[in-house]
């Protein structure tokens, strides 16, 4: 090979390449004649939707039938809904100078006053009350913090 061109290769080969680049750019491309863009002469319009049927009497036989069994159907008629037993810790409040915590249930739209010493609705003992928070404990070891406002945890 000429020693020139080994020498200045990459040099041609990127020029070429550029080259080919602008090249792509400048020269002119086809474009499409209006005049071969046909407009859509019918009109459209949306299906109709299929009826809505009555599934109601279906429905019910289908869970009456004895497919299910007869244990499975009058067990469930027979269970009641589990209670709920969620709340919140929705305060804290000083009367002649002793700490209290609200606690409000979410089911039963109630409330309930505690101090340091009693049980809160999950068991836990209270062990100290704070301007934001109650510190509780379920045993001499582990001790929790429960802010204010905070969904308190399921009862086990």
């Amino acid at each position: 090979m000429n020693p020139w061109l080994s020498r200045h290769f990459g040099r041609i080969w990127l020029g070429a390449v550029a080259a080919i680049w602008v090249i792509s750019f400048v020269w002119p491309t086809r474009t499409p004649q209006v005049g071969n863009l046909v407009r859509a002469r019918d009109r459209w319009s949306l299906p109709s939707l299929p009826e809505q049927r009555d599934l109601g009497p279906k429905a019910q036989n289908l869970a009456t039938s004895p497919l299910w069994g007869a244990a499975a159907s009058t067990a469930a008629a027979a269970a009641p809904p589990p209670e709920d037993t969620r709340w919140v810790l929705a305060g804290v409040y000083q009367r002649n100078g002793e700490a209290r915590a609200v606690v409000r249930f979410l089911a039963k739209r109630g409330e309930r006053q505690l101090a340091v010493g009693d049980k809160i609705p999950s068991g836990e003992k209270i062990v100290e009350i704070g301007s934001d928070a109650i510190w509780v404990t379920q045993g001499k070891r582990h001790r929790r913090r429960l802010p204010l406002y905070s969904l308190a945890p399921e009862q086990p």
